[in-house]
């Protein structure tokens, strides 16, 4: 299985630097629940988010997050981070198949779990990107919880998710 971690800062500044170094343990710590790859989603509190992420244990990963300017955007303008730690399940171990997974470039989304008919949600090699796709039909009114009922109805298997909706802006 995977692990899912995160910060959300409430600041009218960006994330404090103790809120990503704060991350950054609870990311290593995580990788107990994968060493295959890892990635994040830091969302900015202007709506922009980027992700980052490589078929890497969470040591290595860390390493080279610390030197981008991504990094340093997220003390000035950040509002959230959601970390993943991948374990194989779906799918090979590549830069491509590591979490997140984005859906037309407005809603990212991390998953922990195996699901068991990922085929039917979509066309995928990965379980998690099937239920990424799936997950961003449901949530495009936010308002409607029965669309979102529904779709989490049709899941088969275990899952835990962490996302971010651009469209709406909330994690």
């Amino acid at each position: 299985m995977c692990g899912i971690v995160g910060v959300i800062g409430r600041h009218k500044i960006g994330l404090l630097a103790q809120h990503l170094t704060c991350f950054d343990q609870l990311l290593y710590i995580d990788a107990l629940r994968g060493e295959d790859s890892t990635g994040l989603i830091g969302v900015g509190r202007d709506t922009s988010f980027h992700i980052a992420k490589e078929a890497s244990e969470a040591t290595y990963f860390l390493y080279g997050y610390s030197k981008e300017k991504a990094r340093s955007e997220l003390v000035r303008d950040g509002k959230a981070v959601i970390g993943h730690n991948r374990k194989k399940t779906y799918g090979e171990i590549n830069d491509e198949n590591a979490h997140p997974f984005v859906v037309n470039g407005e809603f990212a989304m991390v998953h922990n779990g195996t699901l068991r008919n990922h085929d039917k949600l979509a066309k995928t090699n990965v379980d998690s990107e099937a239920l990424a796709i799936h997950l961003h039909k449901a949530f495009e009114d936010d308002n409607d919880t029965a669309a979102i009922e529904k779709a989490l109805g049709e899941v088969e298997g275990a899952y835990a998710v962490a996302m971010y909706d651009q469209r709406v802006n909330k994690v």
